[in-house]
């Protein structure tokens, strides 16, 4: 479940993003040292949308189908 959240919010976060600032630069790798980031070029709108929709995807088999206050459930992902 805490996996699907995470999912769901970097979905969220990057789609917020894209709408303000087009497209941004998508990292999906967690960063352990400064090295990480560098390098990581500005992706397109439909790359970051594509993005989004891979992770929604992935978040929405891994969150219950129960609602539950405050949290992300299937149907958050599927809206």
């Amino acid at each position: 479940q805490l996996l699907g959240e995470a999912h769901f919010l970097r979905a969220l976060a990057y789609f917020d993003l894209n709408r303000g600032w087009g497209g941004v630069p998508l990292v999906l790798t967690p960063t352990r040292t400064k090295e990480n980031g560098r390098g990581i070029r500005r992706s397109t709108p439909a790359q970051t949308y594509d993005q989004v929709l891979s992770d929604l995807t992935q978040a929405e088999t891994l969150l219950p189908d129960a609602a539950t206050r405050n949290r992300a459930v299937k149907a958050t992902a599927r809206a």
